[in-house]
């Protein structure tokens, strides 16, 4: 966990879990999944009903999810934390079966507390010869879309050229999480399908002011 400000609610607060994807009930499949909030306020959220890593914030591959199993999870962790910046990167294909094709799912976190802005960077090595990456994205409230950018609670998402939105609705079924997050939460997908192998892709979290 990172703030922008230490010991205040200012700015972004940061979490990322690595770990293993435990089996049995309860247990989610959600190795690297992260959270965000700016200013005390949820802007990707993990919203704890449901165990697939599809409903956090967390990439689909070829059509597949994480599995579960202690063989399943994030590896090659590594962490850093100064005064000017938060780094966390990890691999994640392990926590894919191998129907997945993926041979390396390199997911690294950066939190900037000089600009004041969090960037995530999926770098991925995929060996089918056509490939799908879906990166999902859960948020509290439904995030206005703006050409390449979501916006939410004084925060812009930005991403590059090639990836394609979508929005869908996830209802909420358990009371304590309506009383947490009302009814339902949404979650945008941003799709790239191509003949693509070796890539990655940038995301930026920054202030919209």
């Amino acid at each position: 966990m990172a703030r922008s400000q230490e010991d205040s609610e200012g700015g972004f607060l940061l979490y990322c879990k690595g770990g293993v994807n435990e089996s049995g009930a309860g247990f989610h499949r959600d190795a690297g999944d992260f959270v965000l909030y700016h200013n005390a306020l949820p802007v990707i959220i993990d919203i704890g009903q449901f165990e697939g890593s599809e409903f956090h914030n967390l990439p689909t591959v070829n059509g597949v999810n994480q599995s579960a199993g202690w063989g399943f999870g994030a590896f090659d962790v590594t962490a850093r934390l100064d005064r000017d910046r938060a780094v966390v990167s990890m691999d994640l294909a392990r926590a894919y079966d191998r129907e997945s094709g993926a041979s390396t799912l390199q997911r690294t976190l950066m939190l900037e507390r000089n600009g004041n802005y969090v960037r995530l960077v999926e770098a991925f090595d995929l060996n089918r010869p056509e490939n799908r990456v879906d990166f999902h994205f859960i948020f509290p409230d439904k995030p206005r879309l703006s050409g390449q950018s979501a916006l939410i609670h004084g925060v812009s998402m930005s991403w590059e050229a090639g990836l394609s939105p979508q929005i869908d609705e996830i209802r909420l079924t358990e009371p304590y999480l309506i009383q947490q997050w009302g009814e339902s939460v949404f979650r945008l997908t941003l799709s790239v399908q191509d003949n693509i192998s070796h890539d990655q892709f940038t995301f930026i979290f920054s202030e919209n002011e």
